[in-house]
């Protein structure tokens, strides 16, 4: 489960929330709206669970951008606002 990320829109850093329903890698990365890769605030083994992690765009430029959930049984994706 992936869910939307708070507060959104967001100015500067924002809260994404993900539930796993068993334990796995796991590949949480942030694109700009051109697909390529802005940051991967996660990567690696996670428990099954309730995980949130806060993402600070910083210098990052005000515009939509999308965040991609990868485990090893499913990709989902969401999409975020950045106003500065």
């Amino acid at each position: 489960v992936l869910k939307p990320n708070s507060p959104n829109p967001f100015n500067s850093s924002t809260t994404i929330e993900f539930a796993l329903p068993e334990p796995g890698e796991v590949s949480l990365t942030v694109y700009d709206i051109l697909g390529r890769e802005v940051m991967r605030p996660v990567s690696g083994y996670r428990e099954a669970g309730n995980h949130s992690v806060t993402v600070d765009m910083g210098e990052g430029g005000s515009g939509v951008y999308f965040y991609i959930l990868t485990t090893s049984k499913s990709r989902i994706s969401r999409s975020m606002v950045l106003l500065k």
